[in-house]
């Protein structure tokens, strides 16, 4: 079996989706040109998107998907780039992107910029055929924003506290009082919390004092903050130098 399987029979040279935009070519003794099309899998095989990018340490693993993201956006392809070290937000100084790009430094960017409830997208009617479509897309993304508060609140938390039995069903009250509205905010969570017994106090005093951290205040809007979700950009690239 070892023996049959060194000759690789599953293998083979072919790379690429044979559509899509050019992305390079194979090496060995004859090159083929390789194209990859980023909703290939998706919308053609019914398959997984997820596609990872394998490599040691300079060997181009940032490039090819900076190439990729390139493309996808010159179609029109609403993209999200995450880059902490920050390099590839050169991307949207490009003039054929600058107009459809913008570059968030979350070591800069305002108190709520990653408000949970926020960088839920309101879905938008013209999208839909019907009304029943349409609220049934609004009620997912209002269950969506509730479950990303209940994470990013839990995440704030530290472990003997984020671990204890009662605090993730207090943390679920309080977030399903609220509701998730875009418009809703984790201070008003924290405000709810503050109004039940000691174990809620707890965690609405430790959540108060995180809402005035730094980086933590990225998670808590103080009003007027320029959220991800409210913006028309088609490529938004991430950073955190």
């Amino acid at each position: 079996a070892l023996y049959f399987a060194a000759g690789v029979p599953t293998a083979t040279s072919s790379l690429g989706d044979r559509r899509g935009p050019y992305i390079g070519e194979t090496v060995g003794s004859s090159r083929h040109a390789v194209m990859f099309d980023t909703h290939f899998a998706t919308e053609v095989r019914e398959t997984s998107g997820l596609v990872p990018i394998v490599g040691s340490l300079g060997s181009g693993k940032s490039v090819l998907a900076g190439l990729i993201t390139y493309e996808a956006v010159r179609r029109g392809i609403t993209s999200v780039m995450l880059d902490p070290s920050g390099p590839l937000a050169k991307l949207t100084e490009l003039p054929e992107l600058r107009d459809v790009s913008r570059h968030i430094d979350l070591t800069a960017a305002p108190a709520g910029t990653l408000n949970p409830y926020a960088v839920v997208a309101q879905p938008r009617p013209e999208d839909y055929k019907t009304t029943a479509a349409l609220e049934e897309a609004r009620k997912l993304a209002e269950q969506d924003r509730k479950q990303l508060a209940l994470d990013v609140a839990t995440m704030l938390l530290p472990p003997a506290l984020a671990t204890a039995k009662r605090t993730r069903l207090l943390l679920g009250d309080a977030i399903r009082a609220v509701g998730g509205k875009s418009t809703s905010s984790l201070r008003t969570v924290i405000e709810y919390l503050a109004r039940g017994g000691d174990d809620s106090q707890d965690i609405s005093n430790y959540l108060g004092d995180m809402a005035e951290m730094p980086l933590a205040q990225l998670f808590f809007p103080q009003g007027g903050a320029d959220v991800i979700g409210e913006h028309p950009a088609t490529f938004t690239v991430i950073t955190m130098p």
